[in-house]
């Protein structure tokens, strides 16, 4: 049960970079037609998608450490991880403000 759960797990995490793959795509596609088509909102959808793609992947290594390196001193480690995800979410919230506005 416990090798069923770590696959899992590791499929998760295995969805988290197609996501950030997927999104740089995207990214690259809305930056070409900007230079091309100069329509404004698409360089904030650009910044607010490359500030997603940071969080995924901060997502991703606080779940690699948390499921593989486990031997890691966990009070200091979640202490910084969990403020930088903190301050993620803050400037991805403020920056999807800016969008709208």
């Amino acid at each position: 049960m416990i090798i069923l759960k770590t696959m899992i797990d590791h499929l998760k995490l295995l969805s988290v970079i197609f996501n950030v793959i997927i999104g740089s795509g995207i990214i690259i596609y809305a930056l070409q037609n900007y230079r091309h088509y100069q329509y404004p909102f698409l360089k904030y959808l650009t910044i607010h998608i490359t500030l997603t793609n940071l969080g995924l992947l901060i997502l991703f290594i606080v779940k690699y450490i948390d499921l593989n390196i486990s031997a890691t001193p966990s009070s200091l480690t979640e202490e910084i991880l969990n403020a930088l995800g903190y301050i993620f979410a803050g400037i991805l919230i403020i920056s999807f403000g800016l969008i709208i506005f």
